[in-house]
């Protein structure tokens, strides 16, 4: 799972958030962006070759739909 992400095979994972930041403290090409995104604890991953730009559009994107309620609907 974690080299698919990093071969560029997916471009983010929706995992475990505890499962994530161990992962992310483990290893330095990985890291954890935006808070759960649901009440159960799931977490998004990118691998490195995201951009920056790419991870700040997704997690506003998150963050408009926690702010409208659609958060809660998913």
């Amino acid at each position: 799972m974690l080299e698919s992400l990093r071969s560029g095979k997916v471009s983010a994972l929706i995992l475990d958030a505890p499962y994530v930041e161990t992962q992310v403290a483990k290893n330095c090409d990985l890291y954890k962006v935006g808070s759960t995104v649901l009440p159960n604890g799931l977490a998004l991953a990118f691998g490195p070759d995201v951009s920056a730009d790419y991870i700040a559009l997704f997690s506003n994107a998150l963050i408009a739909m926690e702010e409208e309620g659609v958060k809660e609907n998913l």
